[in-house]
């Protein structure tokens, strides 16, 4: 009897070992080469994260992005270009992608919706951009997607809201954190930690960002110099583009 479960445990994790690396070698360059060649959507792309209860947040973002910078931008929903908006559920019925080795091709919806989990979809999706831009009002979903930008080395610009009474009592107040940065220009609060090891780990009474609840598990991933971690009463747009545009 144990032999059998020993049998089954291996092929699980070999299961789990063939889809990673099927998305990452093979899928995920398909979708990568549609973009390019068939919505002329080429690299660098943005990709924009968060939960549906924010969807109006995260395609003004994503417009702020296009408009401005005139980069492509990948949301959970939609591909934006200067030439249009693109939804993914029509990209992944049209689009096809290599199954299994050379000449043998699929349709992309039917292997996200009936045997991918969402989490390693979710994980594997950074890779079609360079950069990442992650609302963090809420959470959901995303914290994969943060996950995946995290293995993957991929910039990423995190964001919280919180309301307008909450934020000036945060800025009215001193700063007990040395990694706090305080821009009064752009009405923001920075994290400018760059190391797990480096945070104070102070009480939510010291920290604007321990103080919205999101957790330390994924605090932590922001905690690195390529990554910015700001908290706002408005969407900071002009800290957004900023580090969309830098070092282009």
């Amino acid at each position: 009897m144990l032999d059998r479960v020993l049998e089954i445990a291996k092929s699980v994790r070999m299961i789990r070992w063939f889809w990673l690396h099927y998305l990452e070698d093979q899928f995920m360059p398909s979708l990568d080469k549609y973009l390019t060649d068939r919505l002329e959507a080429p690299q660098p792309r943005i990709c924009v994260f968060g939960t549906v209860n924010r969807l109006k947040i995260i395609n003004k973002v994503a417009r702020a992005i296009v408009n401005r910078t005139g980069k492509v931008v990948l949301t959970g929903w939609h591909v934006y270009t200067r030439k249009g908006i693109y939804e993914w559920d029509d990209i992944l019925s049209r689009a096809r992608v290599s199954l299994l080795g050379a000449g043998t091709a699929a349709i992309p919806a039917s292997i996200v919706r009936r045997v991918l989990i969402d989490p390693l979809y979710y994980q594997c999706f950074p890779q079609l951009c360079s950069k990442a831009v992650v609302d963090l009002t809420e959470t959901g979903a995303q914290v994969f997607e943060v996950l995946g930008c995290y293995m993957m080395n991929i910039p990423m610009l995190g964001f919280i809201q919180i309301s307008r009474e909450r934020f000036q009592r945060w800025f009215g107040q001193e700063v007990v954190c040395p990694h706090m940065k305080k821009v009064e220009c752009e009405q923001l609060i920075m994290c400018e930690c760059e190391g797990k090891g480096d945070c104070p780990g102070r009480t939510p009474e010291h920290c604007p960002f321990i103080s919205t609840g999101l957790p330390w598990s994924i605090r932590q991933l922001f905690l690195l110099r390529q990554h910015k971690f700001v908290v706002s009463y408005e969407i900071p747009i002009s800290r957004i583009l900023d580090f969309v545009i830098k070092d282009d």
